[in-house]
């Protein structure tokens, strides 16, 4: 298998464009800069995962990826600086590291992984909390979602990755539009985790191959990028 990251250590970034502006939310030490803005991500995310019912309400959303000093949070709002959508990407040496190997542990997904194989791809990217704002429509996602995997791409390339592989869970319903909209995914795993009723697929991506491929996908994704 051959596959394709922006950090801004210690900083708390902010880009303006036409529509949607990007905030890097990196922790500085203990201490997160703009930790009213981090705190709101916490609070979007911890809404969404109750909701999707993989969460109980009175747990904690923040995790050891958000104390990582490694651990990029990469934000777009609207021009209303309402958040759109989100994700964390991580860097880690192996696909056992990752939170998103940890989330499918109790499900029959490893039992189909060729883990010999995975290890020969090299560095990963754990793509974690995929989140929309409260407030985004399934219109303003088919656009927004690109430019967040391009804006993930950037990052990752400006740590030297030229050619990121990102590994994710996700559920079937996002593998489907994902695939839909011409973005290739390399599926490990699929099953059920716990008491879910929907598979979750574990898989792996290339975003700057996704980039190049010339799709509707990849045109949307350079839509005003910064």
């Amino acid at each position: 298998m051959t596959f394709m990251s922006s950090r801004v250590d210690g900083e708390s970034v902010e880009k303006e464009t036409r529509y949607l502006k990007k905030r890097f939310l990196t922790p500085n030490s203990e201490q997160f800069e703009d930790a009213e803005r981090f705190e709101d991500w916490l609070r979007a995310r911890h809404e969404f995962m109750v909701r999707k019912g993989w969460r109980d309400p009175a747990m904690s959303e923040f995790d050891r990826y958000d104390a990582d000093p490694q651990t990029a949070h990469i934000a777009l709002y609207d021009e209303k600086d309402t958040l759109t959508f989100g994700m964390r990407l991580t860097p880690i040496t192996s696909a056992e590291e990752a939170l998103s190997w940890d989330m499918t542990a109790d499900s029959a997904i490893h039992t189909q992984i060729d883990r010999e194989a995975l290890k020969t791809v090299g560095p990963l990217w754990d793509l974690t909390r995929l989140v929309p704002g409260s407030k985004v429509s399934p219109a303003q996602s088919f656009d927004i979602i690109p430019r967040l995997f391009h804006e993930g791409m950037v990052y990752s390339q400006q740590q030297g990755d030229e050619n990121p592989l990102w590994m994710f869970a996700l559920d079937p319903t996002t593998h489907r539009w994902l695939e839909s909209q011409g973005v290739p995914i390399t599926v490990l795993g699929r099953g059920k985790i716990g008491s879910d009723m929907h598979d979750t697929i574990l898989g792996l991506t290339q975003p700057a191959a996704i980039d190049q491929s010339g799709s509707d996908f990849a045109l949307r994704s350079r839509a005003g990028a910064l």
